[in-house]
């Protein structure tokens, strides 16, 4: 094995962080879009594919899209803040209009207290496992890259942030056949709100 100094190249905030943002984002938002908009002009045997092909990809951007940022920001030499913040700006956007949603429904209270909804931390949860592994593929890519040991591939951090996450996805989606948080989250509810 040969020794070359190790090369992170720190792009610009464009290509570093914005363009692999903004490209999960502006799927998520189009298929959004679409999907809430296209069955008023569109024959319904048309609309029901585009539906289903945009809320496959609603959900792989909301669910998946960190892995795609992370790694891209990582290797394109984004600092760890940035890469975080990237990782939560899609989830965070389709959150926020959900709770807008409900807000024209509930109280300001019950606006807020849907933002603890098991959905809401499951997708949050999940954002966290993928930081993690694609931090592992990360420091793999380096590593294999510059033919040098970046840092420890599996290292404490990354590792503990995987099963943070995992434990919190069981927490918040499978605990209790599926419905334990969600029962808590129900009672709690109704203590505050119908008392």
């Amino acid at each position: 094995m040969t020794t070359k100094p190790l090369v992170i190249d720190r792009q610009p905030l464009m290509k570093r962080l914005i363009f692999p943002v903004m490209s999960v984002f502006i799927c998520w938002g189009a298929s959004t879009l679409i999907y809430n908009l296209t069955w008023r002009f569109l024959d319904a045997s048309l609309h029901r594919p585009l539906a289903v092909v945009c809320a496959l990809l609603m959900g792989v951007t909301i669910v998946l899209g960190a892995l795609l940022i992370y790694l891209v920001a990582f290797l394109r030499g984004a600092g760890l803040g940035e890469r975080v913040i990237g990782c939560f700006i899609t989830p965070a956007a389709w959150i926020l209009k959900e709770l807008f949603i409900i807000s024209r429904i509930y109280s300001a209270g019950e606006t807020f207290y849907y933002l603890f909804n098991p959905l809401f931390l499951g997708v949050l949860s999940l954002t966290v496992i993928e930081m993690g592994i694609s931090e592992i593929v990360g420091r793999l890519v380096i590593r294999r890259r510059n033919e040098i040991l970046y840092k420890p591939v599996l290292s404490i951090a990354p590792i503990m942030t995987i099963l943070l996450g995992i434990i919190a996805v069981y927490v918040f989606n499978i605990w209790g056949d599926r419905v334990g948080f969600w029962y808590l989250h129900q009672e709690f509810y109704q203590y505050l709100f119908s008392s």
